[in-house]
């Protein structure tokens, strides 16, 4: 049986690839039809870190089948994209589980045909795995600047057009710091609910229900917090906070708010689109 996770993974990317819907919106429906949080949170890892690494991913699937891109099948694409992923990042997750379910997949997405390459494919994926096929960090970057924008581009998994304008802007310390940074999948992160609780109480409450946290660096309703058992905790505390990043939080203390004043929601949610 394949894992639902990868399943899901699997039809989103599929679904965003195709044009079809946006990562949010495909994301969204698949997390309402898996029961086990475990798996939700997997797939939303697996899914916004093919996204954050697509040029890395993409680099290795060329190099090993030695073909372009545009001549691969898109949904063994997207198969290959999602496995790797989880080889290169996800590494408690056994090798070889990742493996078989790419190649039933494949067979589940009827690309029968393909199984034999998508296992040769992860397979030297996963036997390389410390010494990739990608360009290696220059030791003098200022000397090769062909070298130098691969490495950033494909290594670090960003458009070249970006890596070169920040590479002329702010030199390649301040760049190669910017894309490392870009790929950190962001923690997870509370603003509690001032109407309910306090940041205090909702602290004490997610310590006793077992989930690690610590108080946000800069908005004083802020707490980030570990995935780990929050699945089983939403229900029981939903009212007491809203998953709302630091930038988000702030906007409200920078906007300089009273009682009485009145403002306009933009219709952005609790989001970074506010």
């Amino acid at each position: 049986m394949i894992a639902p996770a990868r399943v899901a993974a699997f039809q989103v990317l599929s679904a965003v690839s195709a044009g079809g819907t946006e990562l949010a919106s495909a994301l969204d429906d698949v997390r309402t039809r898996l029961e086990d949080p475990r798996d939700r949170a997997l797939v939303t890892d697996v899914v916004t870190g093919v996204q954050r690494w697509r040029g890395t991913l993409d680099h290795l699937i060329v190099t090993l089948a030695r073909r372009p891109l545009n001549k691969l099948d898109g949904e063994i694409v997207e198969i290959l994209r999602l496995s790797i992923y989880q080889l290169l990042h996800l590494t408690r997750v056994p090798a070889a589980a990742v493996v078989d379910d790419a190649v039933n997949l494949a067979g589940k997405a009827g690309k029968k045909s393909a199984r034999g390459f998508v296992n040769a494919v992860l397979r030297s994926i996963s036997r390389q795995r410390t010494a990739l096929p990608l360009p290696a960090r220059p030791e003098a970057p200022e000397g090769n600047r062909e070298a130098t924008i691969a490495y950033l581009s494909v290594t670090l998994s960003h458009p070249r057009w970006l890596v070169e304008r920040w590479l002329d802007r702010y030199g390649f310390i301040a760049t190669e710091q910017w894309l490392q940074f870009n790929n950190a999948a962001p923690p997870l992160t509370l603003r509690a609910n001032g109407l309910r609780t306090t940041v205090g109480t909702l602290e004490q409450e997610l310590r006793a229900a077992g989930i690690d946290c610590e108080r946000g660096r800069w908005a004083p309703a802020a707490l980030r917090v570990g995935e780990r058992g929050l699945g089983e905790t939403l229900e029981r505390l939903h009212d007491r906070f809203v998953v709302q990043d630091e930038a988000s939080q702030l906007i409200t203390l920078l906007a300089g708010t009273t009682p009485g004043r009145r403002l306009l929601d933009t219709c952005a949610s609790p989001g970074g689109k506010t």
